[in-house]
């Protein structure tokens, strides 16, 4: 069902992005972001005891990629928005009270659109630093479960559509033939639980578990390339005022 569902999304987003390429002339682009866990960014690892039973839950290195679109509305303002997959991967352990340890790992697959309002200054005749804020939708794929002989880790989903913030700042090299090269960083911040799971550690007859939050937010490397708008139709303005 999920997956009809994405399929429908998809196909809006075609249908909207053919509607506005052929009336507003924005340029369209891919984005690449290495997710990187951060302590700073509030993707930290999380840690408790029960039943002395130390159980813990460790963010690792994702990704987020997709389809975006630019839309110039006024000098040195634009609007970003697409459609992006988002990988998110955990790893999981239980260390009883004799040693005993166990772990497994997991993924978290989301599926991202945001709309951003981007500002940008020029400091070079090709050159900008771009910052941008703005919010996203973010649609949750399935519940997960990763277990072994030993260790079961169950995720919930708390919602279908999650509210998210983003805000973003990096350099962007612009050329009229070869297109938009950008570099940055960004973050992502869940308005509210992710999801929530609950760690099981069964070993010698002895069953433990804990439940965790997800808080889902994360950092990321920006990569991101538009290709170049060649119809002679286009106004500069609509080439984010090139």
């Amino acid at each position: 069902m999920f997956r009809i569902r994405f399929a429908g999304l998809l196909l809006l987003a075609c249908v909207f992005t053919s509607q506005v390429k052929a009336q507003l002339f924005p340029i369209v682009g891919i984005q690449v972001k290495p997710i990187i866990p951060s302590q700073l960014f509030s993707n930290n690892t999380f840690s408790s005891l029960a039943d002395n039973v130390k159980f813990t839950l460790t963010p690792q290195v994702g990704y987020n990629f997709g389809m975006i679109i630019r839309k110039a509305v006024y000098k040195g303002i634009s609007i970003e928005s697409g459609l992006t997959y988002t990988q998110r991967r955990y790893g999981v352990s239980a260390t009883d009270s004799s040693g005993f340890s166990s772990s497994s790992t997991f993924r978290m697959v989301t599926y991202e659109i945001p709309v951003m309002a981007l500002f940008y200054i020029h400091i070079a005749p090709d050159d900008y630093i771009d910052g941008a804020f703005g919010g996203s939708a973010d649609f949750t794929a399935s519940d997960v479960e990763t277990k072994n002989d030993n260790i079961d880790a169950l995720t919930k989903l708390k919602y279908f559509i999650l509210p998210g913030l983003n805000a973003a700042l990096g350099y962007e090299h612009r050329t009229k033939k070869n297109g938009y090269f950008y570099i940055g960083g960004s973050y992502h911040r869940m308005l509210t639980t992710l999801a929530y799971t609950k760690i099981a550690l069964q070993h010698d007859l002895k069953y433990s578990e804990i439940i965790v939050p997800l808080n889902g937010h994360y950092f990321a490397l920006d990569f991101k390339y538009f290709f170049p708008v060649n119809d002679k139709k286009v106004k500069a303005e609509d080439q984010n005022a090139y």
